[in-house]
């Protein structure tokens, strides 16, 4: 599914166009700024156009990313409250974990596919409280075409850094695409069955999900 292998290709490449001008975004950039330089001197290194550099490279990628993304509310969001509650405090980190791990096995290794594209910046939403950002952009490149991208960043009220928490690529929110999932997977498993599979796929042996569920587009 084209969305979902663009997902961590257009987190790496959109992070770019946070130094676009308003307060916001300016303060987004300023907190991403060592990401942003640090994944593109990730991607443009030479000597990760020898394979077997591949997997060097993702560590470094994924540290990136970890850094970056709010996996723990995008855990919780893509479960929903209602099912959320249901796990242990215990169980929610190792799901966040299973999930997390499972995300970059599926995805990450797209990236390479994609060092060549650029971001443009077409249109930035602020919430009234300026806690909450929408950032249009477009990813243009010879291999992707031209494929438009929103990131939804949330600011961390103990910490004040901007997270990304949802991406919409094409329409498709990759945030309710995974809640479909989970809702299907909650109504045949217990919250410590779910978990246990879920650490299983992420380890290699088991697919939880083995196919992506229907696209669901994002409601504006």
């Amino acid at each position: 599914m084209r969305n979902a292998s663009l997902f961590f290709a257009a987190l790496l490449l959109g992070v770019a166009m946070l130094s676009a001008s308003s307060a916001s975004a300016d303060e987004a950039q300023q907190a991403l700024e060592p990401s942003i330089t640090e994944i593109l001197s990730i991607l443009a290194d030479p000597q990760y156009k020898d394979s077997s550099k591949a997997g060097e490279q993702k560590e470094r990628l994924e540290k990136v990313i970890l850094d970056m993304v709010d996996f723990k509310l995008f855990t919780a969001l893509a479960m929903g409250k209602a099912a959320w509650i249901q796990f242990s405090p215990e169980q929610q980190n190792r799901l966040v974990d299973a999930f997390t791990q499972i995300m970059e096995n599926k995805y990450l290794d797209n990236i390479r596919k994609y060092t060549n594209e650029k971001v443009e910046y077409l249109r930035e939403d602020v919430s009234p409280n300026g806690n909450k950002a929408r950032i249009e952009t477009a990813i243009v490149g010879a291999k992707s075409g031209q494929v438009p991208v929103t990131y939804s960043l949330y600011k961390n009220r103990k910490t004040g850094r901007w997270l990304v928490y949802d991406l919409t690529v094409e329409g498709i929110s990759m945030l309710s695409n995974w809640r479909t999932q989970f809702a299907e997977a909650m109504k045949k498993m217990s919250p410590n069955e779910l978990v246990e599979r879920m650490e299983k796929q992420a380890r290699g042996e088991e697919d939880v999900f083995p196919e992506q569920a229907p696209a669901a587009r994002e409601s504006r």
